[in-house]
């Protein structure tokens, strides 16, 4: 176990060490100091030692510093070695064992990985998913979820500490924002230190339904799909076509079940993370979500997920086209077709 371990954590540093230069230098902070927080197992929200933070920060720099050319290693279980992607081989050897392995890509080319403990499993025809609990080797940057191929990994931890700094950033000023929104019934019912805990029960089922929803996009877009990506690597078009995908994900999962259900809360929260890039692309659906925090009709909401899961496959499989007829020189067409995209 202690091998297995030391093995994929070398690999989480050398992914970080190579991809350091991705982050501003401000998250890039923020991460160091959740990373170590993880490492020490501090509490969310528990304040570090800020001289104990800033000696741990250097001697990590120059370990990572170590690794700006280090070879990944390979996964060696039962005296065989595995490539450090083949987690569909390692995981047949890991599950009995109650772990469960992930490796894959995120943004901008960069790989994940992850070892922790099964804490649920499901299967259905149409996907496998691990729920992950306590985590024995991961990066600076976990993301709360991941998907590859069939395969969902949804990370309880990386999706609490992603909750506590959503709730530390809303806590500076208090703005009566979408976040606030989420948290008020919470806020009456709780102590403001279990408000996290308490979301993160409420809302874990949207993130599940987003990766349902990429499992699902995945099978309409197939493998190319992937390869277009990779030829997108390190420019802004990446980011951009990964907002088509996410837009395409949460209207055929996320959002139907949300304006389903009618929770207030839960779609609050959705619109508290709905930022950046994909807002810039979808604004009739941040329009919509106005007009229903005003008057509690859903009827513009669900007009505008009706028109958005034509316009995001639309959209998602002129990107493949151009994939299609230029391949790896595909960028402009691509640009050209983010350019017109927004609705």
């Amino acid at each position: 176990m202690k091998d297995l371990i030391l093995s994929v954590q070398h690999n989480c540093d050398v992914s970080d060490a190579q991809h350091a230069a991705d982050s501003t230098m401000c998250i890039y902070l923020m991460r160091m100091r959740e990373h170590y927080k993880w490492l020490q197992d501090i509490p969310c929200g528990q304040i570090c030692d800020h001289k104990l933070l800033g000696k741990w920060i250097q001697r990590r720099e120059e370990y990572l510093s170590s690794l700006e050319e280090a070879q990944y290693t390979m996964i060696k279980l039962n005296g065989v070695e595995y490539d450090p992607f083949d987690q569909h081989n390692i995981n047949q050897l890991l599950s009995n064992r109650g772990l469960v392995y992930c490796a894959g890509y995120g943004r901008l080319g960069k790989p994940v990985f992850c070892l922790g403990e099964i804490v649920d499993k499901e299967n259905t025809a149409d996907y496998e998913m691990y729920i992950i609990g306590r985590e024995f080797a991961r990066e600076m940057n976990a993301p709360a979820a991941m998907s590859m191929g069939k395969t969902i990994y949804i990370r309880q931890d990386a999706f609490m500490r992603l909750v506590w700094e959503m709730y530390e950033e809303w806590s500076w000023h208090k703005p009566r924002n979408a976040f606030y929104k989420a948290i008020a019934p919470l806020v009456d019912e709780c102590d403001p230190k279990e408000v996290p805990s308490a979301l993160l029960a409420s809302e874990i089922e949207s993130l599940i339904l987003h990766e349902i929803g990429e499992v699902v996009a995945g099978n309409l877009l197939g493998e190319k799909w992937r390869e277009m990506l990779y030829c997108l690597t390190n420019t802004s078009l990446e980011g951009s076509a990964r907002a088509v995908r996410d837009n395409l994900a949460d209207t055929i999962a996320v959002l139907p079940a949300l304006v389903s259900n009618g929770n207030a809360s839960s779609i609050h929260f959705y619109f508290a993370g709905f930022q950046s890039i994909r807002r810039e692309m979808y604004p009739a659906l941040h329009k919509a979500y106005s007009i229903w925090d005003e008057t509690h009709t859903l009827t513009p909401l669900k007009a505008v997920l009706r028109r958005g899961q034509t316009h995001w496959l639309r959209t998602a499989q002129e990107l493949l086209y151009c994939y299609d007829e230029q391949g790896e020189d595909c960028a402009p067409c691509v640009q050209a077709v983010i350019a017109r995209s927004s609705l």
